[in-house]
């Protein structure tokens, strides 16, 4: 049973539109129920890049689900917040 889906969406991703898209459709694909189950996207690897690019990212993420983490193996405080959802 699937209660909680994270989409997990690099930093390094030069579409991330694309990218959540692109999951959304093959989870449709495997069941179409699927999508419709509570969803956090993970935007991972945010030490890579400037907080401006981030909070760019962070926008078009919010147009499809506005539950988005931004986090980074490098920064404990986004960890912290990953490991309250999981417990």
């Amino acid at each position: 049973k699937v209660d909680l889906i994270f989409h997990c969406i690099s930093v390094e991703s030069t579409d991330v539109t694309t990218e959540y898209n692109t999951v959304i459709n093959e989870l449709k694909i495997y069941n179409p129920r699927l999508p419709e189950k509570k969803s956090i996207i993970l935007l991972t690897k945010i030490d890579l890049i400037k907080k401006i690019e981030i909070e760019k990212k962070l926008k078009k993420l919010k147009k499809f689900n506005k539950n988005i983490l931004a986090v980074s193996i490098y920064d404990e405080g986004s960890l912290e917040k990953l490991k309250k959802i999981l417990v």
